[in-house]
């Protein structure tokens, strides 16, 4: 019994580094630092058009876990301030993105787009990953035409066989 409850246990742990979804989360607030509570947040990947929503807390701060990799738009309103979007948000694997949002005093109908801004800096987390999409495979010269050598070239990686085969 105990064998396999410490057998559950390490496999379960094992698991957990295999996440390829990511969470974006932060902080809203006004101009003058008070936290927004229950304003709407959202995100839209553009590839898919898969939406997904939030909303903020008491204390301002929003999470979307379990987004996919891809390009995102983020969307963020509450009442008595302009809109806020943001463009070009790119998610990779297993990152955690903190995005505070300062919104403006305003009408819901106007909008605040962000456009050109530095890229995201994770500084939240550690870990690393890398996406090995088709149009990267179809440029690629691999010997056999077999994706998984491309796994063993992503950064972070050491292959532990002969990269011959």
């Amino acid at each position: 019994m105990f064998r396999s409850l410490a057998f559950f246990v390490v496999f379960a742990e094992l698991l957990t580094g295999q996440e390829f979804r990511s969470t974006v989360s932060g902080l809203i607030s006004d101009a003058q630092g008070a936290a927004i509570a229950n304003a709407k947040v959202e995100t839209k990947q553009a590839q898919t058009g898969a939406v997904f929503q939030t909303v903020s807390g008491t204390d301002g701060q929003y999470a979307l876990p379990f987004l996919p990799p891809g390009d995102y738009v983020i969307t963020i309103s509450a009442q008595g301030f302009k809109r806020f979007t943001r463009e070009g948000i790119r998610v990779s694997t297993n990152q955690r993105i903190p995005l505070d949002v300062t919104l403006e005093i305003g009408s819901v109908t106007e909008t605040v787009t962000v456009t050109a801004e530095t890229p995201l800096l994770q500084t939240a987390t550690a870990s690393s990953g890398q996406v090995i999409d088709t149009a990267t495979i179809e440029k690629m010269p691999m010997n056999g035409r077999t994706p998984l050598v491309l796994a063993q070239l992503a950064f972070g990686v050491i292959p532990a066989s002969d990269p011959r085969f």
